[in-house]
């Protein structure tokens, strides 16, 4: 195939690959603690498929967005697998409220107890690799007001918000508040106040893909800095080497690491940075050579592989090289096998021009036509036999 064929399907196709992105949200209804029974119905945001997770009481239960189905919890440490995205722990302290049963966000909840002096609060809370930047919708169908607070932050000023107690629909001000642009973090506990009820809460990820950059320019990601991330839970509570039981080993580093693990990163590219690049990663190899695949989307694009370091030094693998086009990617990296390393950054550096010199590079990265039925990167006599020799056969089994 020549080069102006390729030039056309970029010029064509450009733009139409890659993973759209999203803000991802993180549903919190509060229920009946154990009730497997999550709220299904609509809310202020739409979370692509109105899917509640289902918490109450008890501290340490992580809840998290539609990328992350299959999270550990409190009660199961050696959850066989585990994967996280945007999540947060959330937690009741327990006191000074009373609990109101219902089947709709809006009729169960936390209800200020009265009788009780001060108000009671609800806490969301970062942990390892959990938390991010969030929007955070409180719902309430009672008249009151909600406090949204940063104890362990001594610059962070209060906040309140207030709901009038209408229940038609949702109405921002009537029956939810919006707390913009909220930072959830390890030890910084986010405690939200509330004078009436405590319905529901939606936390709308406010994270942005990394954008690549210039041409000059190498992007720097910390290995920790991730969107999606897969953690096997494989070893046990009392094995020192699962250091984090709920999620990714994250330190300074992203460390003991289980043969499937693995580490997403989205990232956006302008129309203007489309081309090749060198993926490397900086790590520390502490008991013998390993290697770690790299995958665009699902494109693999190589294995980079790092010695042992004798010393503990940091060491930068040689790079593999892959094609990044306009619009959302993923970047992620894959342990074929177990390896004890701590992984610190991955650097994403401009080569040149898209550089897709065989045809089975095209096929991995989607340009193929539709019309070439024999899969040789050219529509032909060829294509147009294999299309005659099945001409008019019928295999439809309900067809005439």
């Amino acid at each position: 195939m020549n080069k102006k064929r390729i030039l056309m399907m970029l010029c064509i196709c450009v733009g139409l690959m890659g993973v759209v992105h999203a803000d991802q949200v993180i549903n919190i209804d509060i229920n009946t603690f154990g009730d497997p029974c999550a709220y299904t119905g609509t809310a202020a945001v739409d979370d692509g498929i109105n899917q509640w997770t289902v918490y109450y009481g008890g501290w340490g239960e992580p809840a998290g967005s539609p990328r992350c189905a299959d999270l550990t919890y409190a009660g199961d440490p050696n959850h066989p697998a585990g994967t996280y995205g945007r999540a947060v722990w959330v937690g009741d302290p327990g006191g000074d409220h009373t609990y109101q049963a219902g089947t709709a966000l809006l009729d169960d909840g936390f209800v200020n107890d009265p009788c009780t002096a001060g108000n009671p609060y609800f806490a969301l809370f970062g942990d390892g690799g959990y938390g991010g930047l969030f929007d955070i919708y409180v719902y309430g169908d009672a008249a009151g007001d909600f406090i949204l607070d940063i104890p362990n932050d001594p610059c962070f000023v209060a906040i309140t918000k207030s709901v009038t107690g209408t229940t038609t629909g949702f109405v921002e001000g009537e029956n939810y508040v919006i707390f913009d642009d909220i930072t959830i973090v390890q030890y910084n506990d986010v405690q939200i106040e509330y004078t009436n009820e405590l319905n529901g809460l939606q936390l709308v990820s406010k994270s942005e893909p990394l954008a690549i950059l210039p041409p000059e320019q190498t992007l720097v990601i910390d290995a920790r800095n991730y969107d999606v991330a897969h953690d096997t839970n494989a070893r046990t509570a009392g094995d020192p080497a699962e250091n984090e039981q709920y999620g990714p080993d994250i330190g300074d580093s992203v460390a003991w690491l289980d043969a499937g693990e693995y580490m997403i990163y989205d990232v956006v590219v302008d129309p203007n940075k489309v081309g090749e690049y060198a993926v490397s990663m900086t790590l520390q190899a502490e008991y013998a050579d390993a290697a770690t695949d790299i995958y665009i989307d699902d494109v693999y694009i190589g294995t980079v592989s790092y010695p042992q370091q004798e010393d503990d030094t940091i060491y930068e693998t040689p790079p593999v090289l892959g094609n990044f086009f306009e619009g959302n990617h993923t970047l992620r990296w894959f342990t074929p096998g177990q390896q004890y390393h701590n992984i610190f950054e991955l650097k994403v550096a401009h080569v040149g021009p898209v550089n897709m010199p065989t045809c089975q590079d095209v096929y991995d990265y989607g340009f193929n036509y539709i019309g070439d039925i024999t899969g040789d990167c050219s529509v032909d006599l060829e294509d147009f036999a294999v299309l005659l020799a099945d001409w008019t056969v019928n295999y439809d089994p309900e067809g005439e």
